[in-house]
């Protein structure tokens, strides 16, 4: 009986029998090897994918600090270069003898403004005219919208003058130092 017991044994069934069990079980570490290795990929895919994602964000707010600058940088070369020239303007005006061609040329931006305030002002009678003889006719909220709308009016003419006469041109004082 022990002989037939190691007969079967060392026969070539137990051999297939074996070979079999320890082909499935290699097959199956296999497998798993394998389902942790595409586990693994898509872990590392999906990590570069993020990581794309950030350098993306990254690159647009970088492009969009450096056109910001080249905004800035741009204004600042304009803003510069109109000094300049009204530097240049203000110099051409001081040099040279005055004569009555040069009279004239000076004299043209202040009648100018003289008479656009003037012209305001009349527009602004006839309005105020106009506006007298129906005023009792218009409602409460009418007439306060055209009260803003007056006076805003009114500032924007005085702004104008203003800026004309104080802002854009050189004081007495900064001529005097040339």
């Amino acid at each position: 009986m022990f002989t037939a017991i190691l007969s079967f044994l060392g026969g070539p069934a137990i051999g297939s029998i074996i070979g079999a069990v320890t082909g499935y079980f290699n097959r199956k570490l296999d497998v798993e090897l394998k389902k942790a290795e595409l586990e693994q990929r898509k872990l590392d895919r999906e990590h570069e994918i993020a990581l794309r994602r950030i350098d993306t964000e990254l690159a647009a707010q970088e492009a969009k600090g450096k056109a910001d600058v080249a905004v800035i940088e741009g204004n600042a070369a304009v803003e510069a270069e109109r000094m300049r020239s009204i530097g240049a303007a203000f110099a051409a005006d001081a040099a040279g003898p005055v004569d009555g061609v040069d009279r004239l040329r000076r004299s043209v931006r202040p009648v100018l403004s003289y008479l656009l305030t003037l012209g305001a002002m009349a527009v602004n009678g006839v309005l105020l005219w106009r506006l007298g003889a129906v005023w009792a006719d218009i409602d409460a909220q009418a007439r306060q919208e055209l009260l803003v709308v007056g006076v805003t009016w009114v500032l924007t003419q005085a702004s104008a003058v203003i800026s004309f006469w104080f802002v854009s041109r050189p004081s007495d004082l900064a001529q005097a130092r040339r």
